[in-house]
């Protein structure tokens, strides 16, 4: 049931009739209690017109950030380096855009997931190009059913991840990196993690390149998700 009320909200078609709908109830409830509300003291009738006024510009307002909001989700294959690197820097990027759209990121994993937090390498690598570790509380996360289908756009960080035994990915909002935008090639995962010098410039280049890609055509990303 939740899914269904979720896509009813997130369908411009819907939304729109449910929000004309509402207005269309405002605008009776007006007619109807107008000449009701006049045997009441000036004040009461003003308080209930008042109310009824802002109970219906809330649901407006409800409908309208459900119907903006959308989700984007990078996949990479443990969860745990890639997918979330790419999406703290997606989320800093959001959060210097004015005005802000309301957009969910996310990040999963194919899996198997054998870790429950990010890579040592990954957080070092976001902490050092932010000075905050972003990461600390990244938990990798199974790419479920559910998530695909709470999904606007999914970016996998190379190709082949789409034909991974046991996990289809919608074709129709299922892009690699590079190639949705504009690009050749795969962004290649940096595992093994590790803590020597060798291991942290391997993830510091990985994270350098998803931030190069992620902010040269973010724009690409925020036009198909249409907010």
């Amino acid at each position: 049931m939740r899914k269904q009320l979720l896509a009813v909200w997130r369908a411009p078609v819907w939304s729109t009739l449910i929000a004309g709908a509402i207005s269309a109830a405002g605008v009776a409830a007006s007619t109807w209690a107008g000449p009701r509300l006049r045997q009441f003291s000036p004040v009461v009738a003003v308080a209930a017109a008042m109310g009824t006024l802002l109970a219906l510009t809330g649901m407006a307002l409800i409908i309208a950030l459900f119907r903006r909001s959308k989700t984007l989700i990078f996949v990479s294959s443990g969860g745990t380096c890639r997918d979330p690197m790419a999406k703290a820097i997606a989320e800093r990027l959001v959060a210097g855009l004015t005005p802000r759209p309301r957009i969910r990121i996310r990040a999963a994993g194919l899996g198997p997931i054998n870790k429950t937090e990010a890579s040592y390498a990954a957080r070092y690598a976001i902490r050092e190009m932010y000075d905050e570790d972003l990461l600390k509380d990244h938990r990798p996360k199974l790419l479920t059913a559910e998530l695909v289908d709470e999904a606007d756009l999914i970016l996998v960080m190379d190709h082949s991840l789409l034909g991974k035994p046991g996990k289809t990915l919608p074709s129709d909002k299922t892009y690699v990196l590079k190639e949705f935008l504009g690009l050749e090639g795969d962004v290649d995962d940096p595992y093994p993690d590790g803590r020597d010098p060798e291991t942290l410039r391997r993830y510091r280049e990985t994270a350098e390149e998803l931030r190069m890609l992620l902010t040269a055509h973010f724009d690409k990303i925020m036009n198909a998700l249409a907010v």
